[in-house]
């Protein structure tokens, strides 16, 4: 066990509003608006007086101060870090911003606290008082917040900041393999007298209320990075056995309890927040929680236990399928919190170190092996869902699970790609027809989609269908794998005709081709619309001679499925071909191939397995087609 300097936490929180106050300062006449600065301490054992430097600036083109004062929580709060002040804000120039510095920390009361100087404890600002170290996060710069100030009216704004302070605390130190981990770890719910320790406010009431903090902070290596691993924290209650209480340890001040990784569904917090960050000197990092306790939910929640994990390494851990995994065939050390908050009574938690008796904050070794061996390791990884890293700083939330199908972990949820949705962008989406896609977020334009008519509880299978999502309604399409000089054609014979009409020379002697890519398929009918040309290619033209007036034309475009020829009665010199290989369609025993036009002739062959169609057909001025044409799923 080690002794070594380590922090204690002091929280500021700032707002407007009506509430008790010890100074006015005068402010613009007739407007009545007010700013009230309410500072506090937590836990600072040993504090006499905290001196503070506030100031309000308006929101014009060049901002004017509308006032500034120093204030000592011996003059204004307790006398061990909190103070109260409420002073205008102008209503002309309704945004203005309120500053805030931490001028010093000090044993006792100071003698004289000196003038406003923007934090500084020199010149003007001298302060005389017996000063105590500690890590002050205005060195740089003040503390800010913009607030709307309205005319005759209060404006509520919450500010929460963290001080550090140096405090002789307990150390674990445990030495593994890759080197010694130094750690302080605690959950305090309670003052120096044994009261209740009161942070955060509860908005409901307007006041500061039983508040339970968790101090965690960390040393890996003093020459190198530290990376800080936590769970989420959790709330068990007897009273609420199917909604436990959740907090986001990820988030960064006040807590969206509403958010999607916390859970307050019974009211037993008022308010939660989180405070991470990095200290001056070594390499060492903390990250605290605040939870504020709702006293008039205890009865009906009974027995509530509060739960979380964390630890720290030197170098950071791979991501897994479970979070950030720590690495196979290693022990590493992890600090568990297993406090119990309250019962139905009230509250039971105190103050809790870490590795003193029946404290409930406890150090463990933890580890796995990659081949299981379930006397002494874990079987499985063992992960944390959030890390802290001190050098940014920055913090990272894993995507538990693991996004698959392509997606994109960003702050913890996945970022699905088109056609898929879920936690882990594991469910595909599957919609019955391609307008059915449109204007989804699963809408990406014209390409491939899977939809399925009937549904998940129907028999047919889902099926790929190219979309054209430019037309209304958006087309659907069935791919034509199979490609060639033979395959997925009509043809209109070239061959001039001996009767000296019909089709005569000029044309292409091999006639014209229609070739086609895709084909219009209405998804829930299967039927194909021969007719819709937009994927289809067209290669060389029949010139034409009517014979009963000697007109001329040009034939070039054909229909899906049809073999024609202009040449004689009886004549099927024509071709077409059907090739669905490659798809999971057959052609339905519904569809129809008829002879159509002037003395026509034609034929039909289907291969055994319904996959291919050849046609042949022609006449005087004839035909063969497919006059109605269903597609059937494969057996």
């Amino acid at each position: 066990m080690h002794l070594r300097p380590h922090t204690a936490l002091v929280a500021l929180a700032l707002f407007a509003g009506p509430g008790a106050c010890l100074d006015h300062a005068a402010g613009p006449p007739g407007h009545g608006a007010r700013v009230a600065v309410d500072v506090a301490a937590l836990d600072l054992q040993g504090v006499g007086d905290v001196v503070w430097d506030v100031e309000v600036v308006n929101g014009a083109a060049t901002p004017e101060v509308v006032w500034q004062r120093r204030l000592t929580s011996s003059g204004y709060g307790d006398g061990a870090g909190s103070a109260s002040y409420v002073g205008p804000c102008d209503a002309d120039a309704a945004d203005n911003t309120v500053r805030v510095w931490v001028v010093g920390i000090y044993s006792a009361a100071v003698s004289d606290a000196g003038a406003f100087a923007a934090g500084s404890d020199t010149g003007l600002g001298a302060v005389v008082g017996d000063p105590l170290a500690f890590q002050n996060p205005t060195a740089s710069g003040p503390l800010e917040r913009t607030i709307t100030c309205r005319a005759d009216a209060d404006t509520e704004v919450q500010l929460d900041v963290s001080l550090l302070r140096p405090a002789q605390q307990g150390f674990f130190d445990i030495t593994v393999s890759f080197g010694d981990v130094f750690c302080s770890a605690k959950l305090d719910c309670e003052d120096d007298a044994g009261g209740d320790l009161e942070l955060l406010h509860n908005l409901d009431t307007g006041t500061r209320e039983m508040t339970a903090v968790l101090g965690f902070a960390c040393t890996s290596d003093v020459a190198g990075p530290t990376y800080l691993y936590m769970d989420d924290a959790r709330i068990d209650c007897t009273g609420f056995p199917t909604a436990p209480i959740l907090v986001d340890a990820a988030s960064s001040g006040r807590v969206d309890l509403a958010g999607p990784f916390s859970a307050n569904a019974d009211g037993y917090l008022f308010a939660a927040a989180v405070y991470r960050g990095v200290e001056q000197l070594g390499s060492k990092a903390y990250w605290n929680l605040s939870l504020g306790l709702d006293q008039t939910r205890f009865a009906a929640a009974g027995d509530c236990v509060f739960t979380t994990r964390a630890t720290v390494v030197s170098a950071p851990l791979d991501v897994g399928p479970a979070g950030f995994e720590l690495p196979a065939d290693q022990v590493y050390p992890v600090i568990d919190w297993v406090v119990p908050l309250s019962d139905a009574g009230g509250r039971v938690c105190t103050r809790h170190q870490v590795d003193q008796p029946d404290s409930g904050v406890y150090t463990t070794y933890v580890g796995y092996l990659s081949a299981p061996n379930q006397f002494t390791w874990a079987a499985a990884p063992v992960a944390f869902p959030i890390q802290f890293d001190r050098s940014g700083p920055s913090t990272a939330r894993a995507c538990v699970p693991e996004c698959s199908h392509g997606g994109v972990c960003a702050d913890g949820l996945c970022e699905c790609p088109s056609g898929w949705e879920g936690p882990a962008c594991e469910t595909q989406v599957i919609l019955a027809s391609c307008e059915d896609y449109r204007g989804t977020p699963h809408d990406v334009g014209d390409g491939d989609y899977l939809v399925d008519p009937d549904g998940d509880a129907g028999a047919d299978p889902p099926f790929t269908v190219y979309c054209v999502m430019s037309t209304v309604p958006a087309g659907d399409f069935l791919t034509l794998p199979t490609q060639g000089s033979n395959k997925n054609f009509s043809r209109r014979d070239g061959a001039a005709s001996p009767t000296g009409c019909g089709t005569v020379s000029g044309g292409d002697p091999g006639g014209a081709y229609s070739y086609y890519e895709k084909l219009r398929i209405n998804p829930a009918t299967r039927v194909i619309t021969t007719s819709d040309r937009t994927f289809a290619t067209q290669i060389g033209q029949v010139r034409f001679k009517l014979c009963a007036t000697g007109a001329l034309s040009w034939n070039t475009w054909l229909n899906y499925g049809v073999a024609w020829d202009s040449y004689d009665s009886g004549s099927h010199r024509g071709t077409a071909n059907i090739d669905l290989t490659g798809t999971p369609f057959i052609v339905s025993t519904a569809s129809t191939f008829i002879n159509s036009g002037y003395l026509p002739a034609g034929t039909t062959s289907i291969s055994g397995d319904r996959k291919i169609v050849n046609l042949t057909g022609g006449g005087h001025s004839g035909q063969r087609y497919a006059s109605y044409l269903k597609l059937d799923f494969a057996p």
